[in-house]
């Protein structure tokens, strides 16, 4: 358990090749903190790394209270789990590799873009999605809900069967 505060500018801040390192079976790794009271956002990281974030942490009482997710390459299976903050993605990210990875969405996420920026799923490589709202729904937008420009979800040349959508606003 760690706590991260009074940082004058975001409380953590990952950037790629580095990223968070998968618990025991691949599971969570970035467990029971508090990230709270930073001048910026909580925590910046690369998409690769959103799957290894767990529901146990809190992310809230920051001057800006999302998750920044840089973009990039997710080329295995991830669950992105629902966080006591939206996922606000700033640059595209990419659902496809080698080993035909799935990302999955849980119940209750919000996930917010920002201008132009989208979700591709299997452009040059399979890939697959699932975003299943059983409980509560999953949210998907835009970052500045004023311009509602984003780029959106994008299903490409490569993108895997089945691609579930379920109680998805």
């Amino acid at each position: 358990e760690t706590t991260v505060y009074n940082n004058v500018l975001d409380g953590i801040e990952i950037v790629a090749p580095a990223g968070l390192a998968a618990g025991p079976s691949g599971t969570p790794s970035f467990l029971y903190n508090q990230i709270t009271l930073n001048g910026g956002y909580p925590i910046i990281l690369p998409a690769s790394s959103v799957d290894k974030l767990d529901w146990s942490s809190s992310y809230v009482g920051n001057l800006e209270d999302s998750i920044i997710v840089r973009g990039g390459v997710i080329d295995r299976d991830a669950h992105w789990q629902r966080l006591d903050a939206p996922y606000q993605i700033q640059r595209d990210i990419q659902v496809a590799g080698t080993v035909e990875p799935r990302l999955s969405i849980e119940s209750g996420t919000a996930v917010y873009f920002d201008p132009a920026v989208e979700l591709v799923i299997g452009s040059g490589s399979p890939g697959s999605f699932s975003a299943v709202g059983t409980v509560e729904p999953i949210l998907f937008g835009a970052s500045d809900a004023s311009s509602g420009n984003w780029g959106g979800l994008r299903f490409a040349d490569q993108c895997l069967s089945p691609i579930i959508l379920e109680n998805v606003i």
